[in-house]
């Protein structure tokens, strides 16, 4: 449930993102890493002009609704632009790659990594499929906020912002200490000529990753920030977690299962990642959900929905 302080609660989510907004501030100074904050100034705004809506909704003019919304939106941006930051400064750690005991423990187990991606990419739509899946996780997120808020469930919406929270968390951690990018990079590193496939993460992005931990930093602009996470796979964390979120809601839960369950396939070959980047996301998504709603207490989960949101069939069966 939720800790106290002089008889107030704390918001987990609000707790999370100070620590790690803290930590950032307090770890940057000795860095190698450089950042050009100008280039973060369109987020700044957008982040500005969120945290507007949840004012106004939450005082002026009280719609527990949009004010949720608009809560979780805000959160998630400035959560995610400081743990992106952030996770660049695991390269400071200088630890060595674990790719190869990863793709070791893929072979152990019988899997064919190279060989899943040429079986799925070799059909066009296949590959188109798993492609478009694989790219729609971060959309999804956003679409989990807007209909849990337009459903009125703010107290399923704040589990599910701690879950993604701690689940990114908990991804960022173990890179750092194990940092890894996936198969395709490398199979790179190995020498393998370009995938004569169309991936979701290309050559060019498979090696920028190799550059990067030979030391090969650029000044980090927000236009320029990619995904370094290799296992364990923070796709499939998302994934889980969406799926968890929308479970119940009518028409969206089985779409966003069936969705997920694509995105998933493709995390070894759109998304380059070794299968076993794959079973530890899914570790890290159970731990993420237990903590969720460990730290989220209460059993209030839905409040007076609009009537709009009932007539198109989305307010979730009780």
């Amino acid at each position: 449930m939720r800790a106290s302080t002089g008889g107030k609660e704390i918001d987990p989510a609000i707790a999370i993102v100070v620590a790690v907004w803290l930590t950032l501030v307090a770890v940057h100074p000795f860095s190698s890493i450089t950042i050009d904050w100008a280039s973060f100034l369109p987020v700044v705004a957008i982040s500005g002009a969120v945290v507007g809506i949840w004012a106004v909704y939450a005082r002026l003019r009280p719609d527990p609704r949009l004010a949720a919304t608009a809560k979780a939106a805000f959160l998630v941006i400035v959560f995610s632009l400081a743990t992106a930051l952030l996770n660049y400064h695991g390269f400071d750690l200088h630890r060595p790659l674990v790719d190869g005991e990863l793709a070791a423990i893929d072979r152990a187990l019988g899997l064919d990594w190279w060989g899943f991606v040429v079986a799925v990419k070799s059909n066009a739509v296949v590959s188109t499929v798993f492609k478009l899946a694989y790219l729609s996780s971060l959309g999804q997120i956003a679409a989990v906020i807007l209909i849990l808020g337009a459903i009125g469930r703010v107290r399923r919406l704040e589990r599910f912002v701690v879950a993604f929270m701690v689940g990114a968390l908990i991804s960022v951690a173990v890179w750092c200490v194990y940092p890894s990018f996936g198969a395709l990079p490398h199979a790179y590193a190995g020498g393998m000529a370009d995938a004569p496939f169309d991936l979701a993460m290309d050559p060019a992005y498979a090696r920028s990753l190799l550059a990067h931990h030979a030391g090969d930093v650029p000044t980090l602009r927000f236009d320029r920030l990619i995904g370094l996470i290799g296992c364990p796979s923070f796709h499939t964390v998302m994934a889980i977690t969406t799926v968890w979120a929308v479970r119940d809601v009518r028409f969206v839960g089985p779409v966003a299962l069936v969705l997920n369950l694509v995105v998933v396939a493709a995390v070894p070959a759109d998304g380059g990642h070794h299968f076993v980047d794959a079973f530890a996301g899914i570790g890290v998504a159970v731990l993420a959900i237990a903590a969720a709603r460990a730290l989220v207490g209460g059993a209030a989960d839905t409040v007076a929905t609009r009537p709009a949101a009932s007539a198109a069939g989305l307010e979730p069966a009780e």
